[in-house]
């Protein structure tokens, strides 16, 4: 009997192994882009732009996936996308400070939660090649990314369910 649990228990460690082995990609990096919110307003031709829009709260998460390279950043059907000049300046009119940052609503359950978003965040795949970018407002939201194949990353987005976790 004891053979048995001890080989499970190896089993399940060798699992656990492998399959942090093959993850070997940080989804989000901290502070250290080098990009700034004003750059990617000013450069949004050259990025497929998409957004989550809890309609009745507002913007909660904007990424931006870069047109010139061979990745892709997917996101659910529920994600909305900017197509145009005219939706980019009405977007950026709705969504930004006075002094040129975005601001996002926090993704609570409450409509009144309104701030400045943190910086900009990079995505990064395996071997630390940046996918693209991603603005948030919240820390404690849940962001998972994964690798569909070696070009394309699914991102999935969720709000934070109450309270603030501190």
């Amino acid at each position: 009997m004891k053979i048995i649990r001890l080989a499970v228990i190896v089993n399940l460690i060798l699992v656990f192994i492998v399959g942090c082995a093959g993850r070997n990609f940080k989804s989000l990096s901290g502070s250290d882009s080098t990009v700034t919110h004003q750059e990617l307003i000013e450069n949004w031709s050259e990025y497929n732009i998409s957004f989550y829009d809890r309609t009745w709260f507002g913007i909660n998460v904007i990424v931006f996936d870069p047109k010139n390279d061979d990745k892709k950043i997917l996101v659910s059907s529920s994600w909305k996308t900017v197509k145009d000049q005219k939706a980019w300046t009405e977007f950026i009119k709705a969504n930004t400070t006075s002094d040129g940052n975005f601001k996002l609503t926090s993704g609570r359950n409450t409509p009144t939660q309104t701030s400045e978003t943190t910086g900009v965040l990079e995505i990064l795949g395996p071997g630390n090649q940046r996918y693209g970018f991603f603005i948030r407002q919240e820390r404690w939201d849940f962001v998972v990314a994964r690798m569909v194949d070696e070009n394309t990353l699914q991102l999935t987005w969720r709000p934070p369910s109450g309270g603030n976790p501190k």
